[in-house]
């Protein structure tokens, strides 16, 4: 396996909009967290529980594909697959290909001369992105211009997209997970601080994407909230999920993402929707 295979930079600039300090970010942010999720993905194929399993291998396909580390993405991709199909031995054939890829992406970002062939750009500031946990204990953001936006996302990576190109239009709050996502959006209906959009994830542990949609609805439905002034949801998901999204856009959601998320795309999206000029 060469260098470019390992993490195809080229790619995963075009998708960071030539963004080199992001994409030294989300590197930093795969590495650390990778440990953990091999740990995870090991113990659950031992136990042959295919649910956690599947979960696993779907946190390290999302996290290699947006750095661009498309073989340990596949490898994920094809573990993920077996265990959703429940064929758990093939899922296991495959679990050293993976630590391989990963531990190649760890010695190719060791070097110092990894980025050195791409001309620096100006990185963007991020925009501090507030947690559920912080919304859910007081701490809203105060009235600012612009739209507000909650993000829900269970992958660190795609988090720092979103809040990279979302907090330069107006503060962003962050869920992990779904419950935290009702939760706040629950609040800020209280406080009469609504999202005007939503970026939900639809495959997370727990209450899962197409759940927390229903429950959205439902709300502004109880509330006998004009269709007008409802949230603007987007939903993001794996390429060839087309099912998935044919359920999102029946269920309410305005637009979808595929990932690993282009910031071009995104801002696409987010202006076809109205957000944005």
């Amino acid at each position: 396996m060469n260098k470019v295979s390992v993490i195809d930079i080229p790619a995963a600039m075009e998708r960071l909009d030539g963004d080199i300090e992001l994409l030294k970010e989300l590197v930093g942010e795969f590495l650390k967290s990778s440990p953990e999720q091999l740990v995870g993905l090991e113990a659950a194929l031992a136990s042959a529980d295919a649910s956690a399993a599947r979960s696993w291998a779907h946190a390290i396909r999302g996290a290699a594909a947006t750095v661009g580390a498309a073989h340990v993405a596949d490898v994920a991709s094809r573990m993920e697959t077996a265990a959703q199909e429940g064929v758990l031995q093939g899922a296991r054939a495959l679990f050293h290909d993976l630590k391989e890829g990963i531990r190649l992406v760890e010695n190719q970002t060791a070097e110092k001369s990894w980025l050195q062939e791409i001309p620096a750009s100006p990185a963007e500031e991020l925009v501090p992105a507030q947690t559920a946990a912080s919304v859910l204990a007081g701490g809203a953001h105060d009235a600012q211009e612009g739209f507000r936006v909650l993000i829900v996302e269970d992958d660190s990576g795609s988090r720092k997209i979103l809040q990279a190109v979302l907090g330069a239009y107006g503060p962003c709050d962050v869920a992990v997970n779904g419950e935290e996502a009702i939760k706040a959006f629950e609040i800020a209906h209280v406080e009469q601080a609504p999202y005007d959009l939503i970026c939900l994830d639809i495959l997370m542990p727990g209450i899962d994407g197409h759940e927390v949609l229903k429950r959205i609805r439902a709300i502004e439905r109880e509330q006998r909230l004009d269709p007008d002034d409802a949230v603007k949801i987007i939903m993001a998901t794996v390429l060839g999920d087309g099912q998935s999204v044919f359920g999102a856009f029946n269920s309410g959601c305005e637009a979808y993402l595929v990932k690993p998320i282009s910031k071009r795309e995104l801002i696409k999206v987010v202006g076809k929707l109205g957000l944005i000029a």
